[in-house]
């Protein structure tokens, strides 16, 4: 008998092996297409959780390969979980970042050093200047700007972090898990590099084209750990409404 669980799951992985992941190269999308977000954290921070759960799922996939011998392709999906972990801390940190710039706007909380050095354009000052009592504008200027970067890397999250607070969230997260002998910095670091070994090398070695070794306790570690980071991110933001 098939089991129904395990085919919709291969289906969709089967799906979505022929999309092309982002990469570091993405365009802005058209000024021209009507954007609109959701910038209540709970929701943000509901969607981080239910993206999590889906990347947990794949173990079921993961399993199926293992116990019919098939380890190429069990492999195959732990590199799907790291391109999704590596996709859901990124999209996070853009979403968070969007409610927290707005939230600023509106004095709901204090203002970090990089809102008053965000850059508008012409077109949104047109749109205040017609619409005074309008933040849409401000929604999707966040979303022009912002949405052509990339929060995966270290630097850049902790810089993310900056942008989102007055508080020294990174310093908080690093010595929270220094204290249980982790290194939060090398976590991040080892994420990325295997997420660009995947997308840009298809996992291979260079030279020999052979592909790099994937472990299943790095791949539950990972969505371990971000799922730990981001939770004490989102604590930290929490507290500065």
């Amino acid at each position: 008998m098939v089991n129904m669980e395990l085919f919709h799951s291969l289906k969709r992985v089967i799906y979505l092996s022929k999309l092309d992941f982002p990469t570091f190269e993405r365009r802005p999308p058209s000024r021209n297409k009507r954007i609109t977000i959701d910038t209540n954290q709970s929701n943000i921070i509901k969607q981080f959780s239910l993206n999590i759960t889906d990347i947990r799922e794949k173990e079921t996939v993961y399993n199926h390969f293992k116990s019919n011998g098939d380890d190429t392709h069990a492999d195959d999906i732990l590199r799907f979980q790291i391109m999704f972990l590596s996709s859901t801390l990124d999209f996070y940190m853009h979403e968070i970042t969007k409610d927290s710039i707005l939230k600023m706007y509106s004095k709901e909380k204090e203002k970090s050093k990089f809102y008053e050095t965000i850059m508008i354009s012409l077109e949104s000052v047109e749109i205040l200047r017609d619409t005074p009592d309008s933040v849409e504008w401000l929604e999707e200027e966040m979303i022009h700007r912002e949405s052509f970067k990339s929060y995966q890397s270290t630097n850049n999250i902790r810089k993310c972090l900056a942008m989102n607070s007055k508080k020294t969230i990174w310093k908080i997260a690093s010595d929270y898990f220094e204290g249980k002998g982790i290194s939060i910095k090398d976590h991040l670091t080892e994420l990325y590099e295997k997420r660009n070994r995947i997308a840009h090398q298809s996992d291979r070695e260079p030279i020999t084209r052979i592909k790099y070794a994937i472990e299943h306790n790095f791949v539950k570690e990972k969505i371990d750990i971000i799922e730990e980071f981001v939770n004490i991110i989102h604590n930290e933001l929490k507290s500065d409404n």
